[in-house]
This record gives C-alpha cells, structure tokens and sequence, in this order.
C-alpha cells in the first residue's frame, strides 16, 4: 500500500543506485580470546571486507576492509583482540 492508501507499483527512478554483488563470500568459525566467533569475508569492487561477530547474540566486534583478504582479516583480528582483552585499573 502505498502513501495514499493504493495498493500499486512505484514509478521506476531514473538514475537509481547501481548495487554491487559481494564476491568470493567465506564464513569462518574461530576461536578468539577465549570466545567464539564467525569471521566473515568477501570482495566488494576492489575491496575486500571482514566482519566478525560474537556467534550467540551476533553482535558486532570488528570490522574492516583491505585491498586482499589477508589485509583485511588481520586487521579485524588485531582490532577484535584489542575489543576482547580485558580492561585493567
């Protein structure tokens, strides 16, 4: 239904965003600081972009990009063990 209460199409856009596909997907089980999680990888354009998570409630820990995969799950590990390790006073 649209604002107007019809049910109907939208009219096409002119101009519209152009999606890019993720490319060579990989999701990997690993353990980290004690802790598991999914590292998650894939291409975008030229990039290529990892994310990891905490596998129960999913939440976010690191996430970060690089011009190989290598490159960029490096950086996430690095970033996510800095996130995981415990805070001293």
């Amino acid at each position: 239904m649209d604002r107007v209460g019809k049910y109907g199409r939208r009219p096409r856009r002119e101009g519209g965003v152009t999606m890019l596909k993720a490319d060579e997907y990989r999701v990997e089980k690993k353990e980290l600081a004690g802790l598991q999680v999914n590292v998650t990888s894939y291409k975008i354009g030229d990039f290529y972009h990892c994310h990891i998570d905490n596998i129960d409630p999913g939440a976010t820990i690191a996430r970060t990009e690089g011009l190989t995969r290598e490159e960029a799950e490096l950086a996430a590990l690095a970033r996510a063990l800095e996130r995981l390790k415990p805070k001293t006073r």
